[in-house]
């Protein structure tokens, strides 16, 4: 018999027990600890009962920590967990790997959605090396709710992916294959996910049958909202929702002077030769600021850098004379802001090879690299960066709330589609802006609230000498995917402080009608598969959905387009005219 006593000198229990293939033995329970109450204590035997080794645990909160159960794997590492009060949160679970000799690995907490508390009370690891752990979570009106968590290897699958899509693109594949190279390169390189490239993954699209040739943009749409529906079309709605980006590369703009657009959340496009400008345009998805123009250097737009605390501001990459960028006017980076957006007047931080950042304008002084600031900011995104050597999946397919909505200048909205579908949240990374999307249950209890910084005058990439002043966006797109909760009763748009739309959520009414919100996948009763519901299912099921291309759902004939434009009409009959008469191009291309 071996027996412990913690440090606190109090009552000490066992509640799980593990044995290895070697004979060695593991014991878990609460422990009193010496100012800490309760804490996990998690001991290891040899198997003739000599204690190898002792590891202790006190949450965030410092009150009451117990473990419930453990497990070993091949490997002889070693999985406990339990409940622990964290900061804020009462009651959560908490999960922690040791090494063979006792060294902590990494601990994983879980707070339900209704902030209350949460018990463990089995765990499982399999040949893999997955961790599963399982017991009872408050929920969001639901009182208490069984929920299991699978901690996965991060190295198991992407963790950024990026689709690339041609727009109006006219050279070969090669050409296209090389700008995307460059321009995704140049953002990769300067972030942490540079050294596991393996989590990082880019599908880039066929020039030839894939290419978005229709494109089009003006000085009062820059087109951004016309993209995601075309690449749904073309890969299936449930295959784009698995990715983080979709970036559409031009290799000239069809609305000069426009250079690009993004829609604030997931969907960028650019045109034009410099590298920097998808990095910019990420950079502004992960919440940076622009550093060509100033507020303490006369701009009165939100956009323009504020110059950080001495001035105020929060700007993550705030302009700052240590980085070589004095905010105020006449200190050696910026002149007279008081101009209309977008006004380059200001240099922007100097970087760590002593050219501009990232966040500058698009032809500012190389080098260009992201500036101390940007780098601190992305290197502390999980997204980006390679050390969590686990990560949370959940064992169910994510149900997501996409969402895709058309805002106007003068505050009405269009709402293009509000589906629920199984895929990766995301598309909201901004903490700040003049737009609030929120979701309420029905007692007006906010379950989700994202910032959204959005304008109508020209906010795209930006060339010094370039005038913008003439681009007026009569409207906007934006787009997100939202975790579902069964709750969710009403999304809100807000524009500041004013409630400009709002939409009941109802994803099947079974009225006979396929409305907004109703999709073949959440109501087949009101949305069979022949009927369009902006939902492209590109499965082999006997049915045709003319939400898809035409190649794009095998169970749609393609006959009669010839020129591979996704349609079949009077242009099909010249090209083949074209091709048997004057040596055109040939209708016997590959196809998707």
């Amino acid at each position: 018999m071996r027996r412990y006593n913690g440090p606190g000198n109090g009552t000490d229990w066992v509640e799980g027990i593990a044995v290895d293939g070697f004979g060695n033995v593991y014991v878990t329970g609460h422990s009193y600890g010496s100012g800490t109450n309760w804490d996990y204590a998690t001991v290891k035997y040899d198997p003739q009962g000599n204690q190898l080794w002792v590891q202790r645990y006190n949450g965030p909160g410092n009150v009451d920590d117990g473990a419930f159960a453990i497990a070993v794997d091949g490997s002889g590492n070693v999985y406990v967990t339990g409940y622990s009060w964290g900061s804020g949160t009462y009651q959560d679970y908490a999960t922690i790997k040791y090494d063979p000799v006792g060294n902590q690995l990494w601990e994983k907490r879980y707070n339900g959605p209704g902030n209350g508390d949460d018990f463990v009370y089995a765990i499982a690891v399999d040949g893999s090396g997955n961790v599963y752990v399982t017991g009872y979570s408050w929920g969001s009106g639901t009182g208490y709710d069984y929920a299991i968590i699978k901690y996965v290897q991060a190295t198991s699958k992407p963790q950024l992916k990026i689709i690339a899509i041609p727009l109006n693109w006219q050279g070969d594949q090669q050409s296209f294959n090389d700008l995307v190279d460059t321009q995704i390169d140049f953002f990769l390189d300067q972030i942490l996910l540079s050294t596991c490239r393996e989590r990082f993954l880019v599908k880039k699209l066929s020039i030839q049958t894939q290419n978005f040739s229709r494109f089009s943009c003006s000085r009062s749409n820059c087109g951004v909202g016309s993209i995601k529906p075309f690449v749904e079309s073309i890969l299936g709605s449930d295959t784009v929702e698995a990715y983080d980006f979709i970036l559409g590369f031009a290799e000239h703009s069809p609305c000069s002077p426009l250079a690009g657009c993004s829609n604030g959340s997931d969907v960028i496009w650019s045109a034009g030769s410099y590298e920097v400008v998808t990095a910019h345009e990420i950079g502004h998805l992960y919440n940076l600021e622009d550093e060509y123009c100033s507020n303490p250097a006369g701009s009165n737009d939100r956009r323009c850098n504020d110059g950080g605390p001495p001035y105020g501001g929060n700007d993550i990459n705030y302009l700052d004379a240590l980085l070589g960028c004095d905010p105020r006017n006449g200190f050696g980076c910026c002149n007279d802001c008081s101009g209309s957006y977008p006004n380059i007047c200001c240099q922007g931080n100097q970087n760590g090879s002593a050219g501009r950042c990232v966040m500058s304008y698009a032809n500012a002084p190389d080098p260009r690299l992201y500036c101390q600031y940007c780098s601190q900011h992305l290197d502390a995104i999980p997204k980006l960066e390679c050390q969590t050597l686990y990560r949370l999946e959940s064992l169910l397919p994510n149900q997501i709330v996409d969402i895709a909505l058309t805002i106007y200048s003068n505050d009405s909205v269009n709402a293009d589609r509000i589906t629920l579908l199984e895929g990766e949240p995301g598309g909201f990374y901004q903490t700040e802006g003049n737009y609030r999307i929120s979701l309420v249950n029905s007692v007006d209890s906010s379950l989700f609230n994202a910032s959204l910084q959005l304008y109508f005058d020209y906010d795209g990439p930006v060339i010094d000498t370039v005038d913008y002043s003439s681009i007026n966006y009569s409207s906007r797109s934006i787009s997100c995917k939202i975790p579902y909760q069964p709750e969710m009763d009403e999304l809100r748009l807000y524009h500041d402080a004013n409630l400009i739309f709002s939409q009941t959520i109802n994803f099947c009414d079974q009225d006979g009608s396929c409305d907004l919100g109703e999709s073949y996948l959440t109501c087949p009763s009101d949305c069979p598969m022949n009927k369009k519901d902006y939902i492209c299912v590109t499965a082999q099921d006997g049915y045709c959905d003319p939400d898809c291309a035409l190649r794009a759902d095998l169970d749609c004939p393609a006959c009669g387009d010839a020129n591979n434009d996704e349609k079949v009409s009077i242009s099909d009959i010249v090209f083949l005219i074209n091709y048997l008469f004057k040596c055109g191009s040939s209708p016997f291309a590959e196809k998707a």
